[in-house]
């Protein structure tokens, strides 16, 4: 949840793929550059340039999302953590590449 402070949170977040989302789900690819905070204080993303789809973390279920619908649990993209999942995010240029962000 950046700490509690989210100028402590990643600017930028790019997602990509080269399995089958890229083929079925490439409108939701790309890069999201902060646009808010959810109730949690975790990050709100929107994808560039000004689409409607937003990158956001849903805490009970603890996953990432892709959508086009802020803050829902249903279609776009979604991280369960699986193996090969990775996100990459950046902040003030520094890049961190992990394979499941849930802070």
């Amino acid at each position: 949840s950046c700490g509690g402070n989210p100028t402590n949170c990643c600017e930028t977040v790019t997602i990509s793929s080269s399995g089958n989302a890229h083929d079925y789900q490439w409108t939701r690819l790309g890069t999201f550059r902060q646009f808010g905070t959810s109730d949690d204080g975790r990050p709100i993303y929107r994808q560039d340039p000004s689409s409607q789809n937003y990158l956001y973390y849903l805490d009970w279920l603890g996953v990432w999302y892709v959508n086009d619908n802020l803050l829902e649990n249903m279609g776009g993209l979604i991280n369960w953590g699986m193996p090969g999942a990775r996100m990459i995010f950046r902040n003030n240029g520094a890049s961190t590449d992990g394979a499941r962000r849930d802070q």
